[in-house]
């Protein structure tokens, strides 16, 4: 059965005998409010699990033709899990790197405000969710590696949790609660406090961290729990307000899907934003190739898929943002030097040589491509975007990367351009070219047909 992401729900296309886990973080919420005491089984999380890609065997290459050799020796197609952890600390970071994350950061934090829906493509630990939070109104985070999943649900949950304790903390001092109350709202101080201790990737946790959050965030739901019970009482005192805002923050949409982003189905034009940040567009790839070579990576079949699937959903006049390591003449070569750099401070064998458009490595399934702006936009045009909707920024200091923005355009704007395009009638229907469909949906595909006959 195929499922389809629309607003509220994601879902995937489902294979028998396998069990799912499909509970939304607001649930939690919910228990809270009909006065039932959630378990630290009820994470939220929405989860399904895509065809699994051939593992990933150990390799040497041949500089020269970009060629992976296969072995006898097989790598676990999951990466290991320290060095998935290695690539998301910042201590492992060369100082360009994480020069580069903090800018990509600023950069998003400008570009993602006031925002209804965001998704996160390779979300990580969700970091984002917690960066971004006072610009969206809702964040579907998709992440394949299981452990990052289970760290992401942890952020989006504490996310809520940070958001109301903020509104309880506040009425302190507006209002004269009684002293039961009065305890609450200090309480609440103490405990966003300790949770805005804690960091933004979670990466960096430990065993004892781990339990101490999750502790916290059951005293945070219970909290909320004890405000609820006393809602008559602190009507009374003027307190609707209160409510009003707590019921905002339980109306935020925060999921985290487990799976590939490229086979998810999801209903036309749900998003505001689409951000793929760290770099990690430059991992997508077709791991049952052996060759890599110039004509696979100006049309790489994964990277469209994805990013087919995701303009699909992203609304008229909504953006997509993503950052990408530089690989033309300009950069001189750094963004390779600073990659190389970068997995060996993880404990990574590289198994590409000087000068390969890609680095590889021999442990954890790790690729990561450099771009020219060329090779983007070349990629982009199979997924109906034209090198007129593309912007490219730098990112960082120096020539690692570029934040890559993508713009689609309103239906109208479309009938604006002035490129001649030419419609054919056949079988009596109108025949119009894919690439001005792109980013017309719905009803307006048909309209833009009526239009068009005039």
């Amino acid at each position: 059965m195929n499922g389809t992401v629309s607003d509220g729900e994601i879902q995937s296309e489902r294979q028998p005998g396998r069990v799912r886990r499909n509970a939304s973080i607001f649930l939690i919420v919910k228990d809270i409010f009909l006065g039932r005491k959630p378990s630290l089984n009820d994470l939220a999380k929405r989860s399904f699990e895509p065809d699994k890609p051939e593992e990933f065997k150990e390799a040497s290459v041949v500089s020269d033709s970009e060629e992976i050799i296969s072995s006898s020796e097989k790598e676990n197609a999951e990466f290991d899990d320290e060095n998935v952890k290695n690539i998301l600390r910042i201590s492992c970071r060369p100082d360009a790197i994480q020069n580069a994350a903090e800018h990509e950061n600023k950069f998003l934090s400008e570009h993602c405000k006031n925002v209804g829906l965001l998704a996160d493509i390779g979300c990580g630990t969700a970091r984002m969710s917690r960066i971004l939070r006072d610009g969206y109104a809702g964040y579907h985070g998709f992440e394949f590696s299981k452990d990052m999943v289970e760290l992401a649900t942890l952020n989006v949950q504490q996310v809520v949790c940070l958001d109301m304790l903020r509104i309880v903390e506040g009425y302190n001092n507006e209002l004269s609660f009684n002293e039961d109350t009065r305890k609450i709202a200090k309480l609440a101080g103490v405990l966003r406090q300790r949770l805005d201790e804690f960091p933004v990737d979670l990466v960096e946790l430990s065993v004892m961290d781990k339990s101490e959050l999750s502790n916290l965030l059951v005293a945070a739901q219970k909290m909320i729990d004890r405000v609820y019970q006393e809602r008559e009482a602190l009507y009374e005192q003027g307190a609707q307000d209160l409510f009003d805002r707590l019921e905002e923050v339980k109306s935020r949409k925060a999921l985290i899907v487990e799976g590939d982003a490229a086979k998810a189905k999801m209903s036309p034009e749900i998003y505001d934003r689409v951000i793929c940040c760290f770099f990690t567009s430059g991992n997508f790839r077709d791991e049952d190739r052996k060759v890599y070579d110039k004509q696979y990576l100006d049309r790489m079949g994964k990277f469209i898929e994805i990013y087919n699937n995701f303009y699909g959903a992203l609304k008229p006049g909504g953006k997509i943002f993503f950052s990408i390591y530089r690989g033309d003449e300009e950069s001189n070569s750094f963004a390779e030097r600073t990659q190389r750099d970068f997995y060996r401070k993880c404990g990574l064998d590289l198994i590409t040589g000087v000068g390969s458009p890609f680095v590889a490595t021999r442990q954890g399934n790790f690729w990561s491509r450099r771009w020219t702006k060329e090779s983007v936009l070349k990629n982009l045009a199979y997924c109906g975007i034209s090198a007129d909707q593309v912007s490219f920024h730098k990112l960082g200091k120096g020539d690692i990367g570029w934040m890559v923005e993508i713009r689609k355009p309103y239906p109208t704007e479309m009938l604006k351009q002035e490129t001649p395009v030419t419609i054919k009638i056949r079988n009596g229907k109108l025949d119009i070219p894919e690439g001005l469909l792109r980013g017309i949906g719905g009803e307006n595909r048909e309209l833009l047909g009526k239009i068009m006959c005039l």
